[in-house]
C-alpha cells in the first residue's frame, strides 16, 4: 500500500511505460524475468539464431513509496 505521506504527492522520476510492467510485478510479489524468453533463447543460441531481449523496464516502487530516489538518471529509448 502506498504510505499516507506519499498521497497525493508527484513523482518526478524519470519513468518510461516498460517500467510499469517490473514496477506492478513488485507490487504483486511478481519476478518480473520472463522465463519463456529465457528458455526459448537456449534454442535460438543453440541454432546461433537472434536471441529475444530481456524485459528492460526497472520498478519505481521504491521510489513511488517515497523509499529510495529514482532509480533512473537517463531516458530510456526504445523502438
Amino acid at each position: 500500500a502506498l504510505p499516507p505521506a506519499a498521497a497525493g504527492t508527484a513523482y518526478d522520476g524519470l519513468f518510461s511505460v516498460a517500467d510499469w510492467y517490473s514496477t506492478f510485478c513488485e507490487l504483486a510479489g511478481e519476478d518480473p524475468a520472463d522465463l519463456e524468453a529465457q528458455q526459448a533463447n537456449e534454442w535460438l543460441r543453440a541454432r546461433r539464431l537472434p536471441q529475444l531481449p530481456p524485459v528492460d523496464g526497472v520498478s519505481h516502487w521504491a521510489a513511488l513509496s517515497g523509499r529510495s530516489a529514482p532509480p533512473r538518471s537517463e531516458v530510456h529509448l526504445s523502438s
